[in-house]
């Protein structure tokens, strides 16, 4: 039979405390993930729109082959 030990009041509201900093971590968290998530999804675009125009203004691919830009 295992005893049960009482908690004090203080130890108590820590604990209550200590829950709904977490909780609220979780959800800043969620916020910084889903903002992550955007903030990829447009450089995603902008890099897919740079390659779309170095493509229309160098179809052959010689432009940036040449010179200084060269690798």
């Amino acid at each position: 039979m295992t005893a049960t030990k009482q908690i004090s009041p203080q130890t108590s509201h820590r604990l209550v405390v200590l829950q709904r900093r977490h909780v609220q971590a979780l959800a800043e968290h969620d916020a910084l993930k889903a903002d992550l998530k955007a903030k990829r999804e447009q450089l995603d675009d902008i890099t897919m729109q740079t390659f779309d125009l170095i493509r229309d203004e160098d179809p052959d691919g010689t432009l940036y082959a040449k010179g200084d830009n060269a690798d």
